[in-house]
């Protein structure tokens, strides 16, 4: 969204796409269990067999939620409506060996039932100015097109890049957690 303004010697801006986190603790989780992320439901079976059905592992939820398949039988993919509303989001889902942490761009709704979250935290990002750059992936190029059936030139300029914080500018930025 932009510049807000200023408060003290900070200049404040606002975004609708802050990383947001939650961690799901799977030794909590058991068959018959459901989780709804941003409206999607993921039920606990011991045995999938509908879209939606996840086996109550750390592997096969971080799996399902990633859209990895991580052995034969351990999930059902969801339909095209619901991976589209988990791909609106970027959701995706990071395991740290005993439980999930489910990473999304922006605020989501969550329900549960049977299964214990840790609570979603917003990851706001406060730094001084340039410690984030525009990095180019590749430099400018031009394309020449003939205009078919007219005497003259199109040009095209293009270039790829993309924004990273280095080594240098990540000693002058913090992730602040907003729980």
């Amino acid at each position: 969204m932009g510049y807000l303004g200023t408060w003290g010697n900070f200049n404040i801006f606002v975004s609708n796409n802050v990383a947001h986190s939650n961690e799901v603790t799977m030794s909590s989780v058991a068959a018959a269990d459901t989780l709804t992320i941003n409206g999607v439901t993921i039920t606990f079976a011991s045995t999938p067999a509908a879209a939606g059905e996840c086996k109550p592992t750390l592997a096969a939820l971080k799996g399902m939620i990633n859209g990895v398949m991580a052995s034969a039988g351990d999930y059902v993919e969801f339909d095209a409506a619901d991976r589209a509303k988990l791909l609106a989001v970027n959701a995706k889902a990071i395991d740290d060996g005993t439980d999930v942490t489910i990473v999304t761009a922006g605020h989501v709704d969550y329900a549960q039932s049977g299964v214990t979250l840790g609570g979603e935290v917003a990851h706001c990002w406060a730094g001084q100015y340039g410690c984030t750059d525009m990095v180019i992936q590749k430099d400018v190029a031009v394309q020449k097109n003939k205009e078919p059936k007219k005497t003259g030139y199109n040009y095209l300029c293009w270039t790829l890049y993309g924004i990273k914080t280095f080594t240098e500018g990540a000693k002058r930025c913090i992730d602040v957690l907003v729980a």
